[in-house]
């Protein structure tokens, strides 16, 4: 059963990272047609990949506080949880927490593009009705 579930959690991992390429993928291909002007369109590429990889290093480290003795860091998956015992701040992290926090990145960065990649769909499509 174990097992099981890890192939489940890696198949989600896979499926989640794949669509956040292609999202940043579509969004700087789309930005590539709907922008002539070759500066332009490399100072949107970069400010865009600047701001959610800002994005995503913040949100990928936030700190959660369940309670006084409890605290979790990294959004949406949990990179590191954090507990109070005898006046010391004990964590429960593993190597794994690298990849986790890599991941948590990976989506931020995947969600701050697909808005952008959401209205060059809709602009291009509207053009193709006209």
């Amino acid at each position: 059963m174990d097992v099981l579930k890890l192939i489940l959690a890696l198949l989600v991992l896979v499926g989640v990272l794949f669509v956040g390429f292609k999202t940043v993928i579509y969004t700087h291909h789309r930005l590539g047609i709907s922008i002539r002007s070759g500066r332009i369109r490399w100072l949107a590429r970069l400010a865009l990949i600047v701001v959610s990889c800002a994005v995503g290093a913040v949100l990928a480290s936030l700190r959660w506080k369940w309670s006084d003795t409890q605290m979790i860091i990294g959004t949406p998956v949990p990179v590191a949880a954090w507990e109070l015992r005898n006046g010391h701040w004990q964590d429960f992290v593993g190597p794994i927490s690298i990849f986790l926090w890599i991941f948590d990145f990976i989506i931020w960065i995947g969600l701050v593009h697909f808005p952008i990649a959401f209205g060059l769909y809709l602009k291009s499509r509207k053009g193709q009705l006209q």
